[in-house]
């Protein structure tokens, strides 16, 4: 489940406060989370001749899935030279 950490911010023992760091949690935060495989899927069900309009609300829909300050990786999709996108 975690690990207890005993901190105190006064030296007074009575003030002594305990933390539970739950690990578990803050490395599913920090893990880096692909999205190549969902913008692929959901670019497949547009036309393809409508792929570069698509793009960009698709890949905010992807990114409004994972929480606030997700690092986010294998991003080659949006490379495709086909979709004629300046990603830079």
């Amino acid at each position: 489940m975690g690990n207890v950490v005993e901190h105190s911010l006064i030296t007074d023992e009575r003030l002594l406060s305990r933390l539970v760091v739950y690990k578990k949690a803050i490395v599913e935060l920090q893990e880096p989370r692909s999205i190549s495989k969902e913008l692929a899927d959901n670019l497949l069900t547009c036309r393809p001749n409508r792929r570069s309009m698509k793009l960009e609300q698709i890949f905010n829909t992807v990114l409004d899935r994972y929480p606030d300050g997700v690092t986010i990786k294998d991003i080659d999709v949006l490379f495709n030279p086909a979709y004629k996108v300046d990603v830079l």
